[in-house]
C-alpha cells in the first residue's frame, strides 16, 4: 500500500449507522470531505460521480445498503469508474489495476473497521499501474458513446421525475394531514422542504394566499417538473430552489411556516435540517411535518418474518428505523421547538396478491431494494408465494402529522 495523501473526497450515503459514521470520521480526519445530501440513492450517486468527473473532487465514496445500487448509478456518468468492494485488497487494486475513482461500500454488511480499511486502502493508491493503462483506456467510452451515456442518464432522471406524480397514491394521505392543519393566512412566507414534483407546493400556493411559497429540493429533475406546473398554472407566488435544506439561503427569522411531507424526518441529517428550519422561522413561526410510523405494512413484514425464521436481525433494524411519535417529538424539541401531534390516521394499500404487490411501480421504487438487502431474492420469492396463496394483500400504513412552534 502506498503512502497516504490528502485528497478532496466527495461522499454520500443513503442511510446512517455506525459504519457510515466511522467512514465519515476517518475521511474527515485525513482528507477534505464534501458531503452530498443523502436523498434518493440514484441522484446522490450521480452528484458524487459528477463532482469526481468534473474535477471538483479527487475521489468519491458512496455507501448504500448493498453498495451495488450506488455504483450502478454512479457509473452512468461518463468518466466515472465506481467499484463495489468488501475488503481492503479489492479496494486497493480497484484503484491500481482499474483506475477506479469511486469506491462503493455496503453500510449493512461491512463492519465499521472493515469499511474504514477499504476506504484507506482505496485512497492510498495515487496512480494506476502504468502497465494496465491500455486496458483502462480500452473501456473508456468514445465521444459518441459518452454523449449517448450522458443523454441516457439525463433521460432516466427526467423520466423518473416526469412519472413521479403517480406517487400521490402514497404521499397524498400524508399531505392531506398537513393541509387540514396548516394555517391559511394571506401574506405568509412558506417553505416546502423536500418538495419533489410539488404536490404540496402547488396546493399551498393556491389555497393559502401566501406571498411566497419556496419549494426546496436537491432533485433538479423533480424541480424542473414542478417548474412546468407552476408555469402552466401561472402561480406567481412560487419560488423554486434546487438545494440542500441543511443550508437554506434565507435570512434568520424570515419565514412564517415550514412544511415537509414525508421529508425532514426521513433525511439522514434530520437534526441539521430541523435546526435550519428553526433558524429561518420567525418567533412564533410553525413547522408542520408528516411521516409514516413504525408498524407500517405490518402484514407484509409478518409474512417476511415467518419466512426468515431466526434470521430477523436486519428485518428488526429496518422496522425500528421508522419514525415513532415519541422519537419525532424528541427530535423537534432538541431543535428548539415546542412540539405536539396534530393528527394521526391510517390508510390501506390493497393488491390482488403478492405478485401484484412486488411488481407495483412504487413498491419497486421505494421499498424493493431495501427488502432485497435484508432478505434476499429467495426469501422474497417465498413471501410472494405465501401471499399468493392467501389472496388479496391489504397493508396498513399509519400516518402522523406533527406541529412544532418556535418560541416567541
Amino acid at each position: 500500500m502506498e503512502t497516504q495523501r490528502r485528497w478532496k473526497v466527495a461522499f454520500a450515503a443513503d442511510d446512517e449507522n455506525e459504519c457510515v459514521r466511522a467512514v465519515l470520521d476517518h475521511l474527515r480526519s485525513e482528507h477534505e470531505v464534501v458531503v452530498t445530501d443523502p436523498t434518493r440513492w440514484p441522484s446522490m450517486s450521480r452528484a458524487v460521480a459528477e463532482q469526481v468527473v468534473n474535477g471538483d473532487a479527487d475521489f468519491g465514496v458512496l455507501m448504500c445498503w448493498t453498495g451495488t445500487g450506488t455504483a450502478i448509478a454512479a457509473n452512468k456518468v461518463p468518466g466515472a469508474r465506481a467499484a463495489t468492494v468488501a475488503d481492503a485488497w479489492t479496494a486497493e487494486n480497484a484503484r491500481r489495476w482499474n483506475d477506479a475513482n469511486i469506491v462503493a461500500l455496503s453500510l449493512k454488511r461491512l463492519s465499521p473497521d472493515v469499511a474504514v480499511e477499504c476506504v484507506r486502502a482505496f485512497l492510498a493508491v495515487a496512480e494506476a499501474d502504468p502497465e494496465e493503462l491500455p486496458n483502462i483506456h480500452a473501456i473508456e467510452p468514445t465521444t459518441g458513446e459518452a454523449a449517448q451515456a450522458a443523454a441516457s442518464a439525463a433521460d432516466t432522471a427526467a423520466e423518473m421525475a416526469a412519472n413521479y406524480d403517480e406517487l400521490p397514491l402514497w404521499s397524498a394521505p400524508f399531505g392531506q394531514l398537513i393541509l387540514e392543519h396548516v394555517p391559511l393566512r394571506r401574506g405568509q412566507t412558506i417553505v416546502d422542504i423536500g418538495a419533489g414534483t410539488g404536490f404540496l407546493t402547488v396546493e399551498l400556493a393556491q389555497r393559502s394566499g401566501a406571498a411566497r411559497v419556496i419549494a426546496v429540493d436537491p432533485w433538479a429533475e423533480a424541480i424542473a417538473v414542478l417548474r412546468r406546473k407552476v408555469d402552466y398554472l401561472k402561480l406567481g407566488n412560487v419560488e423554486l430552489v434546487v438545494a440542500d435544506a441543511a443550508a437554506l439561503d434565507l435570512p434568520d427569522g424570515s419565514v412564517d411556516l415550514v412544511v415537509s411531507n414525508l421529508g425532514i424526518n426521513n433525511f439522514d441529517n434530520a437534526a441539521t435540517v430541523l435546526a435550519e428550519c428553526h433558524r429561518v422561522l420567525r418567533p412564533g413561526g410553525r413547522l408542520l411535518l408528516s411521516t409514516n410510523l413504525v408498524g407500517h405494512m405490518a402484514e407484509f413484514y409478518a409474512v417476511l418474518r415467518e419466512v426468515l425464521g431466526d434470521n430477523v436481525e436486519a428485518l428488526d433494524r429496518r422496522i425500528a428505523h421508522r419514525a415513532t411519535i415519541d422519537g419525532t417529538i424528541e427530535g423537534l424539541e432538541q431543535a428548539g421547538f415546542s412540539a405536539s401531534v396534530a393528527a394521526t390516521s391510517e390508510f390501506r394499500m390493497r393488491f390482488a396478491d403478492g405478485t401484484a404487490l412486488l411488481n407495483h411501480y412504487f413498491i419497486r421504487l421505494g421499498f424493493l431494494d431495501g427488502w432485497l438487502a435484508i432478505a434476499g431474492q429467495e426469501a422474497l420469492d417465498a413471501v410472494e408465494h405465501e401471499l399468493n396463496q392467501r389472496g388479496e394483500v391489504s397493508l396498513t400504513v399509519p400516518a402522523a402529522c406533527f406541529e412544532a412552534t418556535k418560541p416567541s
